[in-house]
């Protein structure tokens, strides 16, 4: 995928990924991966987040995978609005 921004944000701990470009007629098709590993420390637990979100395009679909024995929540929002 070339047309993908990553932003960091160490003020708050966040990291960003900025897809710029998403087909709106079903040319494409494939995955969105992602991994998170500490490359240094020292580091404490604290909750991760993770957000999707798009606009004017179709998802068909997502598989979640989570590779821990850890607690998680894992929830959809799915809102539409109409312009009048």
């Amino acid at each position: 995928m070339t047309n993908l921004a990553l932003r960091e944000s160490p003020s708050n701990n966040t990291i960003s990924w900025k897809l710029a470009k998403l087909s709106r007629d079903g040319e494409y098709s494939g995955s969105l991966k992602a991994r998170f590993s500490l490359s240094g420390g020292p580091a404490t637990a604290s909750q991760t987040f993770v957000q999707f979100q798009t606009s004017n395009v179709t998802i068909s679909g997502a598989d979640v995978a989570i590779t821990s024995d850890d607690l998680y929540h894992l929830s959809m929002q799915d809102e539409k609005f109409n312009k009048q």
